[in-house]
């Protein structure tokens, strides 16, 4: 829809206008006004007053609680109205400016939004830089001052040259004579009759205003005055606007003060109101302008209600809310996103990390340490135990020929005289465990094994091996009875074959035939494997993501890209095919040091190994989304980020198997992000199964339903937030 001024009579229009935050006190009361077409409108007020709010109402990014507001001939927001969008150019209160962007790179984003050809931005960027007198266009906007990065963003309000200008205090810190260079350009741009621009401005410098058009004057979120400067100047006869607003602040205040009695209403105080009835300048003043005739529904009172304006404490009785149809409102929702503006947020995204290098080479070189880490540290047997022995065998010499079948690469063998030296030994956390043989170890031993049925209780003690163990490792105990057991078994068989005897009688009577699925020689690096890639792939995915919106959101950068017409959705769509990128990186290198270089088997397709990968990389990256919408700031984002690892690390089965839980815990398990997909992941490296698979395909449907409902979660949390 394109708007020429012959369709239009006011750029912006108001209508009893009612704004509040969380339910507090109103920042706006009931606000009317008009912004002429091709005129300069001149805002003053001090701080707190409401100027800011009024005009985030009038780009669309604050919906108003009651009240109508047109700009450029529509609603803010309504489906195919480019407000927000190109019909406005936005300068907000903040710098909300890319700080590692240069002045050039900055202009190129928000061109790209608008759509501009690449030598209109560039002829563009260099009339603005020497109109505003910045430095070279390839600073970087952190190497400028403050007052040059104010006008740096006031230059990517003008890029564009929209029809109109919302301008938060441009002028502020700017040297006088570049002050005026600005006015001038401001009005030659609003004087030019092919193509006006109307400009609302809001300033502290009060006097400068007289250069506007029209000037309204805030207190209290209402409207004092909105006239011609010179009209005001030549009414309250006075030469300065600012004594003029003052003696207007002075009469609100006195008009709002509560009478005490009824004498009082007759006494000084309601002489000097009437007597200045003329000037007191309140809502229903001539100098304000006549509530429009805009399409809007009553929000309370009753026809013919009135109400006390002069009241600065309550909201006017007569409210308006404007209607809204619901297909505007799902059109809203459900447009389709725009490839420039995705474009837009993706170039924007590179070249925040093309200045960031070390932070992306950190990206990629996380992972690998991990699965580094992992694949070094995790499964394997320990080794270099030292183990307290005491060997009392002088019936033989079987004692001393059992010690040399201990493996010397598990054991450090530490040998004592007594079994309490041993004892002390173990206790003072310098061995793992003590070994000890019986004084009669080798008669016993061969009375065991020559006459079992005549092996009394004391001879099959004298017999055995005992071990006393530090059992506060539980993994390290496992192994030590492990590889005792095992010399035991060798050295026996050893010894029945000594005898014409088969070494098979000392084994246990249960034969363990080849696998029906697995490895003969399983480890705990193969289970946790599977797990550690999933988590690794998910979590590295949520760390990228979990601060995309928290951190523009505080520096304004957000807001500005909403305004210049940007969505929601585009957002979210420019930085996850940003991540996107990095992520596949991330897997690739992942995979390769995980199956390649550490060579964890896999025994089924490595195409479903690396899509199940890529797919929980996305989901990781919808999680770090939604929490990035509902979090305010870094750290509540980084603790809930982290507050999500740890439960999915102990529950999904990575760690200890989900069987080994409590049933009502089982359930929980099969439900987290990365359950499934863990338990996929496990069926492809170890099982060899495909996708035609039960746990197969059930991790790939658990990803995609996980990531459609946070990706889901998030645009309604960044809608409901209003961001």
């Amino acid at each position: 829809m394109d708007v020429t001024p012959g369709q239009l009579m006011h750029a912006v229009e108001v209508d009893t206008l009612c704004k509040s935050y969380y339910k507090s006190t109103p920042v706006l009361k009931g606000l009317s006004l008009q912004v002429p077409l091709g005129k300069i409108y001149g805002l003053l007020g001090p701080s707190g007053c409401g100027k800011t709010t009024l005009l985030k109402c009038v780009v669309g990014r604050l919906k108003p609680d009651a009240g109508v507001v047109q700009v450029m001939g529509g609603r803010p927001g309504k489906p195919g109205h480019r407000v927000p969008g190109n019909l406005i150019g936005y300068m907000p209160q903040d710098l909300a400016l890319y700080q590692d962007f240069t002045v050039s790179e900055t202009m190129y984003y928000f061109g790209r939004i608008f759509h501009m050809p690449s030598q209109e931005i560039d002829r563009q960027t260099d009339f603005l830089v020497s109109l505003l007198e910045l430095p070279s266009k390839r600073r970087l906007i952190c190497q400028l001052s403050g007052g040059q990065q104010r006008r740096v963003s006031f230059a990517c309000a003008l890029l564009h040259r929209p029809p109109l200008l919302i301008l938060d205090e441009p002028t502020v810190g700017v040297d006088p004579l570049l002050r005026q260079c600005i006015w001038n350009h401001m009005l030659s741009i609003v004087n030019n009759r092919e193509r006006p621009t109307s400009i609302v401005i809001t300033t502290h410098y009060i006097e400068e205003a007289r250069q506007g058009h029209m000037v309204a004057l805030m207190r209290d979120g209402r409207l004092l005055a909105e006239a011609e400067p010179q009209e005001l100047l030549d009414r309250y006869n006075d030469s300065s606007l600012e004594s003029v607003f003052l003696k207007l602040c002075e009469m609100d205040s006195e008009d709002s003060l509560p009478d005490t009695s009824a004498a009082a209403s007759s006494t000084s105080v309601a002489a000097n109101a009437a007597a200045s009835t003329s000037e007191i300048v309140t809502e229903n003043s001539p100098l304000l302008p006549k509530p429009s005739n805009h399409d809007r529904s009553l929000n309370s009172s009753p026809a013919g209600a009135t109400s006390n304006s002069n009241d600065g404490d309550s909201l006017p009785n007569l409210l308006y809310k404007e209607y809204v149809p619901l297909g505007d409102s799902l059109r809203s929702v459900f447009a389709l996103p725009s490839l420039w503006h995705i474009l837009a947020v993706v170039g924007k995204n590179f070249n925040n990390l093309r200045r960031r290098l070390t932070f992306l080479a950190f990206q990629f070189i996380l992972p690998i340490i991990q699965i580094v880490l992992f694949c070094v540290c995790v499964g394997g047997d320990p080794f270099g135990l030292t183990l307290a022995s005491v060997n009392l065998d002088s019936s033989g010499e079987l004692g001393a020929k059992f010690m040399t079948y201990l493996d010397n690469n598990t054991f450090h063998v530490k040998p004592f005289k007594s079994l309490e030296e041993a004892r002390t030994e173990v206790r003072n956390v310098r061995a793992w465990a003590v070994l000890s043989l019986g004084s009669n170890f080798s008669t016993d031993l061969l009375a065991r094994f020559s006459n079992p049925t005549a092996a009394t209780n004391a001879t099959l003690s004298g017999g055995s091996v005992h071990l006393q163990l530090d059992n506060s490792n539980y993994q390290v105990s496992l192994m030590i009875q492990k590889s005792v057991a095992e010399s035991f078994q060798k050295f026996a068989g050893d010894l029945l074959s000594q005898f014409g005897l088969s070494p098979e009688l000392v084994s246990l009577p249960v034969v363990m035939d080849a696998p029906l699925l697995g490895t003969d020689n399983p480890s705990f690096t193969e289970f946790m494997a599977p797990g550690m890639i999933v988590t690794i792939v998910f979590f590295m995915a949520t760390g990228l993501t979990a601060l995309s919106f928290v951190l523009e959101r505080k520096e304004g950068l957000l807001d500005r890209s909403l305004v210049a017409g940007v969505t929601i959705l585009e957002l979210m769509l420019g930085h996850m095919l940003t991540q996107l990128l990095i992520m596949a990186g991330q897997t690739g290198l992942l995979l390769f040091f995980s199956l390649v270089v550490f060579q964890v088997p896999c025994h089924g397709s490595v195409l479903w190994v690396i899509l199940l990968a890529l797919l929980n990389g996305f989901t990781g990256m919808s999680l770090g989304l939604m929490i990035s919408a509902l979090c305010s700031a870094e750290n509540s984002a980084i603790q809930a980020a982290l507050g999500t690892m740890y439960p999915n690390l102990l529950l999904s089965g990575i760690i200890w198997p989900a069987e080994a839980m409590p049933q009502y815990l089982r359930f929980i398990s099969r439900g987290l992000p990365i359950s499934q997909s863990v338990e996929a992941m496990r069926s492809v490296l170890s099982r060899g199964f495909g996708f035609t698979a039960a746990p197969v395909y059930l991790g790939f449907v658990s990803a995609i339903a996980w990531a459609s409902g946070l990706l889901l979660l998030a645009l309604l949390l960044l809608r409901i937030r209003g961001i």
